[in-house]
């Protein structure tokens, strides 16, 4: 019987020992990597494809308890024809154990001599499910496709890292924005009375945010005054 690395299979490892350490400074350097979130994570899929040699890649992620968004998918060049289908029925698949997320193997259907299956690998965070990682291979029964498994479940590892890089940076974001407002709002503290507090205020948001004007009012009995227009103190207010 012909591994899933023969030549009638769509999936291919080679036989020399696969280099773990390579592996993994690989996809962390994808993951620390500069570039957008898509660009990563089709970067990720890529590299994985080739190490797998699948017929395809597809990572999806959560958009609630039960269901399920496609993050990305890179097809093998050459390999067999993209069936429109097919990832929505993984989708499918993997929605319907959400509930207990676990690492499952499901044969896809079709005719063909040498079967598909869908490996799908959860990828946790702290226990919380972030997304899966699915490799589409072909091999003659499930059996020959646990080293694969592992190999899918450790390369995971990625995307768990890729999300916790993502996170202290969305953070780091969120901090450096409250300490920017912090300090525009100690410069206007400082200001002598209200009118030219208002007026610094609005100068200093205009001048973080990059926006040409930024205007302030007070709201009072349903009715909203304007107190301070970003880079004037003279203004008239038209009724």
């Amino acid at each position: 019987m012909p591994p899933p690395g023969s030549d009638r299979s769509t999936s291919i490892i080679s036989d020399q020992t696969v280099d773990a350490l390579k592996i993994s400074n690989d996809l962390s350097s994808l993951a620390e990597d500069s570039t957008s979130s898509q660009a990563r994570c089709t970067a990720f899929a890529v590299y994985l494809q080739k190490l797998l040699n699948a017929a395809a890649i597809l990572v999806f992620e959560p958009r609630s308890a039960t269901r399920l968004a496609l993050m990305g998918e890179i097809w093998k060049e050459g390999g067999i024809e993209r069936k429109p289908d097919c990832a929505e029925q993984i989708q499918a698949f993997i929605e319907a154990q959400m509930v207990l997320p676990e690492a499952f193997v499901q044969e896809m259907p079709g005719n063909g001599s040498l079967k598909q299956f869908a490996i799908c690998a959860p990828v946790m965070q702290n226990r919380r499910l972030r997304a899966y990682v699915v490799a589409l291979l072909g091999a003659e029964n499930k059996t020959a496709l646990s080293p694969f498994v592992i190999i899918l479940q450790t390369a995971g590892g990625y995307l768990n890292y890729y999300f916790e890089c993502l996170d202290r940076t969305e953070e780091s974001w969120a901090l450096n924005q409250s300490t920017a407002l912090i300090d525009i709002f100690s410069h206007a503290s400082v200001c002598e009375n209200f009118s030219k507090a208002a007026q610094a205020m609005a100068s200093g948001l205009a001048q973080h945010v990059g926006c040409f004007r930024v205007c302030l009012g007070i709201l009072k009995r349903k009715e909203m005054s304007l107190v301070a227009i970003s880079g004037t103190s003279q203004f008239e207010v038209v009724s």
